[in-house]
């Protein structure tokens, strides 16, 4: 697939308090993504406590990982 939209609630961290929730970690998308062969990651339904900058952080932090060519964004609106 060239674009995956994926649910990206919550950090690994925040995730082990949250599990069944019915949300997903930014992680799992990204390993999903990688195993999939999958071109672009649009990350989407964030956090509602999280800020811009936030985001942008937790963003640069995964692409400062081997992401297998995977290109990582966070979905905005009027994407």
């Amino acid at each position: 697939a060239d674009l995956c939209i994926h649910d990206a609630q919550y950090t690994v961290e925040e995730y082990r308090e949250k599990q069944g929730w019915g949300h997903s970690t930014m992680q799992a998308a990204v390993n999903m993504c990688k195993a999939a062969e999958v071109r672009r990651l649009a990350l989407t339904h964030h956090d509602p406590m999280r800020t811009d900058d936030d985001l942008d952080r937790l963003v640069a932090l995964l692409r400062s990982r081997d992401l297998a060519g995977l290109e990582v964004s966070a979905a905005t609106e009027g994407e």
